[in-house]
């Protein structure tokens, strides 16, 4: 599962469609800034194709790459990211007739297969499989390209800086959700 709140969370009840449940899972390969080695090593083409696109830079926070299953009949609720220095890249790589889509903001597209969509997960997003087939999708993030290099690396050190803080303060509980 992707979402994993406890009950008790303050808003596990709004995730409760996908808390917990494999109606949305993902196979990570990177995590928080760091590759998960076992499976990197089984999908070596893709992280090849990963390590050459300029993805977002951050220890302790990024980049972050997974392959995004999503079940049948299924939304995931409206939700968003906490930093605009990056983008959201979705690589559509099952997309069964009349899956449903992504809206990001107040703009609302579909999947197609090899199609990239890329968006700002600063704004609200959301996304759908109303078909009766598993959808999926190569999930990662990029830079933003209006931000300079200078800007890149103070963001990069701000995101290391918030996350040793979530760390130190929260210990693996911070690495959990997100």
């Amino acid at each position: 599962p992707y979402v994993d709140k406890a009950p008790d969370t303050a808003d596990a009840d709004y995730w409760q469609e996908v808390n917990r449940s494999s109606r949305w899972s993902t196979y990570r390969l990177f995590r928080r800034g760091e590759r998960i080695e076992e499976h990197c090593r089984r999908c070596p083409e893709t992280v090849a194709a990963l390590e050459a696109l300029p993805l977002m830079r951050a220890p302790r926070h990024a980049p972050e790459a997974m392959f995004s299953v999503l079940e049948p009949h299924t939304r995931i609720p409206a939700h968003h990211g906490s930093v605009n220095g990056r983008l959201i890249v979705h690589l559509p790589l099952i997309v069964p007739e009349n899956c449903g889509g992504l809206r990001a903001g107040d703009e609302t597209r579909g999947w197609r297969e090899g199609e990239c969509l890329i968006f700002d997960d600063s704004f609200a997003h959301e996304a759908w499989n109303d078909s009766a087939e598993t959808r999926v999708v190569l999930i990662f993030d990029i830079w933003n390209p209006l931000l300079t290099d200078v800007e890149k690396e103070g963001f990069a050190a701000a995101l290391e800086a918030m996350g040793e803080f979530d760390y130190e303060a929260l210990g693996e509980a911070a690495l959990k959700d997100g």
